[in-house]
């Protein structure tokens, strides 16, 4: 994401911002640890998600400050529903087992958890749409990897995945570098203000 918001928005990015961003990202190769040789070509499919999501929050940050965030989010959410349509349908005329036969769930406690997460996608969103609106993309970048972090311990709650000694390296990296981040970031804004 701060690579595209120096290319599309044209957003400065210091040398310490950089630093604090590659430092960040080997916090979380140390966390999800890819190997391309124990799985193949499904080990890149994680990259190009988060070229995919990084480009959805370089248009969040340009559409910000130019639209309503409920206009947005429904914008998204139509986008979404399309694109599934899309990828359902080529699924199963390629016979795709994971998606040969989408079944409507029964009524019930499953129904309640879609919702939920609608819910909640709903107002994450919209606090993107919010944190976009008050800082540049290049700021906020960063703490992005605190997804992996949460992810981890969600993982440790639900599954009993406890991480290891170089996962706690890892995350303990990612923080560092969101607070380090935070707290130059807070300075230069101070000093910007005191000129």
């Amino acid at each position: 994401m701060t690579i595209l918001s120096v290319v599309i928005l044209k957003e400065k990015v210091g040398w310490r911002r950089r630093i604090a961003v590659v430092i960040g990202f080997a916090g979380a190769m140390l966390i999800v640890q890819p190997s391309y040789a124990v799985f193949g070509p499904v080990s890149l499919l994680p990259i190009c998600t988060a070229f995919l999501f990084a480009t959805y929050l370089i248009l969040t940050r340009q559409m910000a400050s130019k639209d309503n965030a409920m206009t947005m989010q429904f914008a998204a959410g139509i986008g979404g529903v399309i694109t599934l349509a899309i990828v359902v349908s080529l699924a199963t005329v390629f016979g795709v087992d994971d998606f040969s036969s989408p079944q409507i769930p029964e009524f019930g406690i499953r129904w309640v958890l879609i919702f939920a997460i609608g819910a909640l996608a709903t107002v994450g969103h919209l606090m993107v749409v919010m944190a976009f609106r008050l800082a540049s993309a290049s700021i906020l970048a960063p703490f992005q990897y605190l997804e992996i972090v949460t992810g981890t311990i969600i993982g440790f709650y639900l599954f009993g995945d406890f991480p290891d000694a170089l996962k706690w390296l890892g995350i303990f990296i990612i923080v560092a570098s969101g607070i380090y981040l935070f707290v130059r970031e807070r300075a230069a804004a101070q000093e910007d203000a005191v000129e």
